[in-house]
């Protein structure tokens, strides 16, 4: 999945790429290339405890399982900073389109009341929804310990 949301974003800038102004073309191709694409292959890196083979010891099998479940609390923990990360760069965007005139201002208006209605949304949602999941592994690994006493 993380990596169909990469080629997803990816193709919806391609797609639109000729739509998009110079500015916009070249501050989503930087979100696209730097942090999207190193997101993708930083998520698929701590996913990777969860793709090997799981058929070994008992031992090495909790060792494994703890590994993920630390690796999922960085996958949480991420998912917070990233929200904030997303926020930051939208920002920079619409200040960008505005200080580089390159979004007319009643559009630049309405796509602010229009992000501002999501962020509000998603945004406490989503910081939610991760901080419960670190939760939830922590949870897990102290149950994982006590299993081991």
């Amino acid at each position: 999945m993380d990596v169909v949301a990469f080629l997803v974003a990816l193709g919806t800038f391609v797609w639109g790429f000729e739509i998009l102004k110079w500015f916009s073309q070249i501050w989503m191709g930087v979100m696209i290339i730097l942090l999207l694409l190193v997101f993708t292959l930083y998520v698929g890196w701590l996913r990777r405890h969860a793709l090997r083979n799981m058929e070994s010891s008992t031992d090495d099998c909790f060792h494994k399982l703890r590994a993920q479940f630390n690796n999922n609390i960085k996958l949480a923990q991420l998912t917070k900073t990233s929200i904030w990360m997303t926020l930051l760069a939208v920002v920079i965007f619409y200040f960008g389109g505005w200080f580089f005139d390159t979004i007319p201002p009643e559009k630049l208006l309405k796509k602010i009341a229009l992000s501002s209605v999501i962020f509000a949304v998603l945004i406490p949602s989503a910081w939610y929804w991760a901080h419960k999941r670190e939760q939830k592994f922590k949870n897990e690994i102290a149950n994982l310990n006590d299993m081991l006493k």
